[in-house]
């Protein structure tokens, strides 16, 4: 069985320096991806949709890893990825010290979250 380390592989893009400001290449990545909305008034630890999206993203990324892991020929084991996030929102919303997003406080909280399969191959 091929074992791929990509968290090792692509360091460079998940454990950048801590010192310096550096400009990345980021390759092409497969993702299993989900896009939607939290609910208005609720944030992500209280939204119903964002619980259930989050719940799909994991179900989703373990059964593609352990379909490649189990799969009789080529198997291929790796490690799913972290959880990666784009976030914004529309309307006015208030920003916390800490960068956060009071969502009951904006008209709409965007979320698309994603993990990468890295290099890869799935059949």
């Amino acid at each position: 069985m091929t074992t791929l380390d990509l968290r090792q592989q692509w360091k460079h893009l998940y454990a950048p320096s801590a010192k310096k400001v550096a400009l990345v290449d980021v390759p092409e990545f497969k993702f299993v991806m989900i896009d939607g909305r939290i609910e208005p008034g609720e944030a992500p630890g209280t939204s119903p949709g964002f619980g259930e999206a989050m719940g799909a993203l994991y179900g989703a990324a373990y059964t593609l890893k352990f379909m490649s892991k189990l799969r009789k020929e080529d198997p291929i084991d790796y490690p799913v990825m972290a959880l990666e996030g784009l976030w914004w929102v529309e309307g006015e919303a208030l920003i916390t010290r800490h960068g956060g997003v009071t969502s009951h406080e904006c008209e709409t909280t965007h979320i698309n979250v994603a993990w990468s399969a890295g290099a890869v191959r799935l059949r």
